[in-house]
């Protein structure tokens, strides 16, 4: 595997792993991690799910590191947006 493509998904792991802790923290403080509808803990299965495939043996292009980049961007932009709503109403 390209030098690049190995050192783009360690970074995309460690900026998964970073989203998830955050989720957990904050799941676990409001006591609803048993909640499976609760959007945060589906967004958390879905990163694990991503993450883990990139552990994978499938090469993947840059186009398609690219691509999953742009999905943990959105999951961390939508993960501060739910907590930030949620501790607005508390």
């Amino acid at each position: 595997m390209d030098y690049f493509i190995t050192l783009e998904i360690e970074l995309m792991n460690e900026d998964a792993a970073s989203i998830m802790a955050t989720i957990s923290r904050y799941v676990i403080a409001k006591n609803i991690q048993n909640d499976e509808k609760h959007p945060l803990n589906i967004l958390e299965d879905m990163l694990f799910d991503i993450k883990d495939s990139l552990i994978g043996s499938k090469e993947y292009t840059m186009e398609e590191l690219e691509l999953i980049k742009a999905k943990f961007e959105f999951a961390r932009e939508y993960a501060d947006k739910v907590i930030e709503a949620a501790e607005k109403e508390d």
